[in-house]
């Protein structure tokens, strides 16, 4: 489930997934989103870092920044990772400073999460603005809350 107003932007499949759900506040909020990625576990847990819970989320965030577009159009900035917990899901979250030129001077919030099924991994992932991170969060904690894969 997700909140009223949110819709399902894009259902696709990124290179080595099974399926990837981009759910998006409304219009207003276009640069918010929670991103659903379903992997294989075999594929997946043959990579030494995806086997164990944490390093799972610091790997696939690695790789998340590493394919984000505004991560292309900035100059690096550092982003600070901590561990934090949303409704018994124990997820990392990280903050970046986010510039481009002299246009646009934010900082990111992403959150990362993971749950294991029988024959597949799944992630969660949150990435917003600062100032958009309560109204987003509040759609990640209705997702968290409601979902179920097998």
């Amino acid at each position: 489930m997700y909140p009223t107003g949110w819709k399902v932007d894009e259902d696709f499949m990124l290179p080595g997934t099974r399926r990837s759900i981009s759910v998006e506040p409304p219009k207003d909020s276009s640069t918010s989103s929670v991103l659903i990625e379903i992997y294989s576990k075999n594929n997946l847990l043959y990579i030494p870092e995806y086997r164990q819970y944490d390093s799972s989320l610091k790997q696939f965030a690695k790789r998340y920044n590493k394919r984000d577009v505004g991560a292309k159009l900035t100059k690096p900035e550092p982003i600070t990772q901590k561990f934090v917990t949303r409704d018994n899901w124990k997820g990392l979250q990280e903050t970046q400073p986010f510039n481009i030129g002299t246009y646009i001077n934010d900082t990111l919030i992403r959150e990362y999460y993971r749950m294991d099924t029988k024959d597949e991994i799944v992630f969660i992932t949150m990435d917003t603005e600062k100032d958009k991170y309560k109204a987003t969060a509040s759609g990640l904690d209705t997702i968290l809350k409601s979902f179920k894969y097998q």
